[in-house]
């Protein structure tokens, strides 16, 4: 059986999805869809409880505070729930001989210099990455461990208040000229991707460290013109800002991964962002 944190967000939605079929799976969450059991992650007594309750046989930690500017409003939130949180579900894996599947981030680099492998050294940027490098370092206590490093996220949700491409569209109704950076390089990534990626490797019952993205880089500035442009807006409604992202948590210019390991595994390749869009214009479509 599979535990699953963070059932209702973005990236577990699609977890949940794509593993239901496959293996027993209990969702943990706050509210809304996949949401077996509510619970609070910060009380770590009842994390703590519910484990010895459940005893599941892998605990997937995909739970996170994903945006940087949030991480920087709430810091004990983002202590809590990626490094505390964390710090509980190891030691409780190694102490009954169970698996752990952590979600980290690209944002553990600083993007100075990419591509980056598993083996280059961390250095983040920001409180988001230094919070999620610590939960790293304390999942590291479980020998069964599995730490899944991902780019940014993006595909379909019943949730829409989670997704920038809903935003973008929501944006680009209004009619206003948005403008965005086309400094900072980003590789984002289709959750259903990385979802049947994580099933293949728990499957394989894989351990270590990997690095998993849409090998294809763009820009904010760039994102936002293709998204205009799948869903039936004029691209050039979209302005480059002609600098950096100016934003209240720095980000790392270029956090490029090395894909080496993970396409020597002949795990499911990823799609581009262009491909991803036109996966799911349609089912965005009919959720607006």
């Amino acid at each position: 059986m599979i535990l699953l944190t963070g059932a209702s967000g973005f990236l577990g939605q699609h977890i949940y999805k794509t593993f239901r079929p496959v293996y027993p799976i209990l969702g943990l969450g706050h509210s809304g869809s996949n949401c077996d059991r509510k619970l609070d992650l910060s009380d770590l007594k009842a994390l703590k409880d519910l484990l010895d309750e459940l005893k599941p046989d892998t605990v997937i930690h995909s739970a996170a505070l994903r945006d940087p500017d949030e991480c920087l409003r709430r810091p004990e939130m983002a202590k809590a729930l990626h490094i505390d949180a964390t710090r509980v579900m190891a030691e409780w894996c190694r102490d009954n001989n169970k698996r752990l599947v952590l979600i980290s981030t690209d944002y553990v680099f600083n993007g100075k210099n990419p591509p980056y492998s598993e083996t280059s050294e961390p250095d983040p940027v920001n409180l988001y990455g230094e919070t999620k490098l610590a939960g790293e370092l304390a999942a590291k206590v479980c020998p069964d461990l599995l730490i899944a490093r991902q780019s940014l996220q993006y595909g379909t949700t019943d949730r829409p208040e989670l997704s920038f491409i809903h935003k973008a569209i929501k944006l680009l109704k209004e009619g206003r000229q948005l403008e965005f950076d086309n400094v900072q390089m980003r590789f984002p990534s289709l959750s259903s991707d990385v979802a049947k990626a994580l099933l293949e490797l728990e499957k394989r019952h894989y351990t270590g460290l990997i690095h998993m993205s849409n090998p294809k880089g763009i820009t904010r500035y760039q994102m936002y013109r293709a998204i205009a442009d799948a869903f039936g807006f004029d691209p050039d409604m979209i302005k480059d800002t002609g600098k950096p992202p100016q934003l209240s948590a720095s980000r790392p210019a270029d956090c490029r991964f090395d894909l080496t390991l993970y396409m020597s595994l002949g795990l499911p390749p990823f799609h581009s962002f262009e491909e991803g869009l036109a996966m799911i214009r349609d089912e965005v479509k009919a959720s607006l």
